[in-house]
């Protein structure tokens, strides 16, 4: 196997947990703010409980700066309906926005692992990395972030259902021994 080398790994202030992303990036309408988007999710997940998905294997797909390596998701029922209730809020309040976010059905739902790679290097890597079989296998995904600015602003808590913002995500947690 091959260790991916660290130039296409994201940059450390880049690093967030693995997450599945469902939008963007995308230019709000002038009228509309990241807080219409917070209370579209908020209103959306109230009933939705926890998102689930299965973790297909690895793929490399082509990136807005290069290619990407990413593990390739499946979502459930329950997260398909909530992807495509979301895309449709999101179609209504961007200005600006992907081709895919147009064009949701078309989206291939990934965990990123590697980015902005030469041409065929993501490729290249799919033929040699093993994913071990713990890898895969039904994942649950605990919240909604909203990214603004390449850094999270807030996040649902989908088993509280109530938003978290940026200070209490990154707050250091006491230990108690």
């Amino acid at each position: 196997s091959r260790v991916i080398p660290p130039a296409m790994l994201p940059f450390r202030h880049e690093q967030r947990s693995p997450h599945v992303t469902l939008s963007g990036p995308f230019t709000l309408a002038p009228d509309y703010s990241a807080g219409d988007i917070a209370e579209c999710i908020g209103m959306l997940a109230q009933d939705c409980g926890a998102l689930r998905f299965e973790i297909q294997g690895l793929i490399s797909l082509r990136g807005r700066k290069g290619d990407v390596l990413a593990l390739e998701v499946s979502p459930d029922q329950r997260m398909q309906a909530f992807y495509t209730l979301l895309s449709g809020c999101i179609k209504t309040l961007a200005r600006r926005s992907t081709w895919l976010d147009r064009e949701p059905e078309l989206r291939r739902l990934h965990i990123t692992l590697a980015f902005n790679m030469r041409a065929g290097e993501a490729e290249s890597l799919l033929e040699q990395i093993l994913v071990p079989p713990s890898v895969r296998g039904t994942c649950t995904a605990p919240g909604i972030a909203i990214i603004r600015n390449g850094s999270i602003w807030c996040e649902y808590d989908l088993t509280r259902h109530q938003w978290i913002d940026r200070s209490a995500l990154f707050a250091k947690k006491e230990v108690s021994i």
